[in-house]
């Protein structure tokens, strides 16, 4: 008899463990909506990602000092080049060649604006905890990145919503100079995009520093050649938008840039 209910006990004991392993699976496994990556100036919707969508991803770590606690933190999620590249899966070549800018935003109203460059460059990392989703820079872990010229600590994310794939003439068409004759505006134009736009994409004047830009939190270390281009831009900038609503903010950013390139 009891050789004969062996293979009952055997295969009740089975759906036993495999019931117990289900119930164990990580609480952010259950299928929840966490952020939308949209594209282009429509907004069309390429993906809602899920954190069981998130967690069958090849998962990531890293140590960083975190710019709110300023603590050492370990965090865990996904590399954020594995998510972009799923995420464009049904684009066609053409249409990836035209994303180099990710423009981040959560439900706070908060937005952080990111080279794609830097995404193929460095490990960052989409962390996941309590069922959200945030954006981390590798600072610590790769300090290089620091060389970049970016506010890295302002790079930081918590709790994302919504990942927009765009390009910087589409986002900020309207810093992009008219007359393109000048080399070093060029320049300038090219580096005031690039390390720039992270804090000053509003259009708002604010005030930069006391002493001149460099000393901003998070400002981006500039060579007195980068400085100098940047000055020639902002100059060709305020020739062709003398009435513009941005004149002040450029203004202001001017008279800091200029004062930064005449100290050094």
């Amino acid at each position: 008899m009891y050789l004969k209910l062996r293979p009952l006990f055997r295969t009740l004991l089975g759906a036993v463990i495999f019931f117990t392993e289900v119930g164990q699976q990580p609480t952010w496994a259950a299928e929840t909506s966490v952020f939308e990556v949209k594209m282009g100036g429509e907004a069309q919707l390429l993906r809602t990602w899920g954190l069981r969508d998130l967690h069958e991803l090849k998962s990531s770590h890293s140590k960083e000092i975190d710019p709110a606690t300023r603590q050492l933190t370990p965090f865990r999620g996904v590399l954020l080049s594995q998510l972009l590249d799923r995420s464009m899966d049904s684009l066609s070549v053409e249409k990836k060649a035209l994303v180099d800018l990710l423009v981040f935003k959560n439900a706070a109203g908060g937005e952080v604006v990111l080279p794609r460059s830097v995404v193929t460059r460095y490990p960052v990392l989409v962390a996941l905890h309590d069922r959200e989703a945030s954006l981390v820079m590798p600072w610590t872990s790769k300090p290089k990145i620091q060389q970049e010229g970016l506010p890295v600590e302002k790079l930081f994310l918590p709790k994302i919503t919504q990942l927009h794939l765009t390009n910087y003439r589409e986002k900020f068409s309207g810093v992009f100079l008219k007359r393109r004759t000048d080399p070093l505006a060029m320049r300038g134009e090219k580096i005031f995009v690039q390390n720039c736009l992270s804090c000053h994409s509003d259009g708002q004047a604010r005030r930069l520093g006391a002493s001149g830009h460099p000393t901003a939190p998070g400002a981006p270390n500039l060579s007195e050649k980068d400085l100098r281009s940047l000055v020639n831009y902002l100059q060709a900038y305020r020739g062709e938008n003398p009435t513009s609503g941005t004149s002040q903010f450029t203004k202001s950013l001017f008279k800091n840039v200029a004062e930064a390139a005449t100290v050094r």
